[in-house]
């Protein structure tokens, strides 16, 4: 009985694991749960540059995705981020979808306020925020996802998610 739940959890793991340039890939992203309070590797950022921070609130585990500043990385030993780590993954090439086309004459149009794809990034890391000034007149502003986020449009409010259900993928 305990070696088929065994090998169940072994496949399950074999399964959305991606082994790249020696390092371990999660390709699904709701694959951690915070079981205890501290700090954890994001296996879905091959870079080490963000990581889980998981705290406890009315008997609850919070997960939150946390981005290191920049020239630092996440080191799983000190739990935290650091100029001198040397992230194992780092150098790992993104190798990108071959089915996208970027249409780079796209243009957006505002015309009326909320969070929109930008249809010049095919890999979601950015969106379009439109927004009414006090006159009625619509402007537009673009802006970048957290590394390792991407924009989901679900729910019809737009914002940055680690759930990545852009048409157009990054693999690591």
């Amino acid at each position: 009985m305990k070696s088929s739940a065994l090998a169940v959890i072994l496949v399950s793991f074999i399964a959305s694991t991606t082994i790249a340039f020696g390092c371990a890939y999660e390709s699904n992203p709701d694959y951690f749960n915070c079981t205890e309070v501290g700090h954890f590797p994001n296996l879905n950022d091959p870079t080490c540059t963000t990581y889980f921070c998981c705290s406890e609130r009315d008997d609850q585990f919070i997960k939150e995705l946390k981005t290191c500043v920049v020239d630092t990385y996440f080191n799983e030993d000190t739990g935290g981020c650091d100029y001198l780590y040397q992230c194992p993954c780092r150098e790992a090439e993104t190798k990108k979808s071959t089915d996208c086309v970027v249409d780079s004459s796209a243009q957006f149009t505002c015309t009326e306020p909320g969070c929109f794809p930008n249809p010049a990034d095919p890999y979601c890391k950015s969106y379009i925020s439109c927004y009414a000034a006090k006159s009625g007149k619509i402007y537009k502003s673009t802006y970048s996802c957290p590394y390792g986020t991407f924009f989901d449009s679900a729910g019809g409010a737009g914002g940055c998610s680690i759930v990545n259900n852009c048409p157009c993928q990054e693999n690591a």
